[in-house]
């Protein structure tokens, strides 16, 4: 028998602070070394970021997607993992 899974085990901290929209992968990477009792050290961070400068995001250009380019309905999939989004909070834009 499956045993239940422990939404604390499951959803990070970082997890919980990562959105779509305007968050910094450093601080997520800070926020699970810090729930994993670690620092971030200096030199670490430094070449993180030494690697996002010289990869930004869209460097190549930009890729969109659509749910109905993979025949997906939105409204299916937002009742689909409902009780998923709840327990992590996560809301939608319009």
């Amino acid at each position: 028998m499956k045993q239940p899974l422990d939404a604390e085990l499951l959803i990070t901290a970082a997890q919980r602070r990562a959105r779509l929209d305007n968050f910094d992968p450093i601080e997520v990477v800070r926020s699970l070394y810090s729930w994993l009792g670690r620092d971030l050290l200096g030199d670490v961070e430094l070449r993180m970021r030494t690697f996002l400068s010289a990869h930004p995001n869209g460097k190549h250009g930009n890729h969109s997607y659509t749910l109905a380019a993979f025949g997906l309905d939105s409204a299916k999939l937002r009742e689909r993992f409902s009780s998923y989004r709840t327990c992590i909070n996560l809301t939608f834009k319009s």
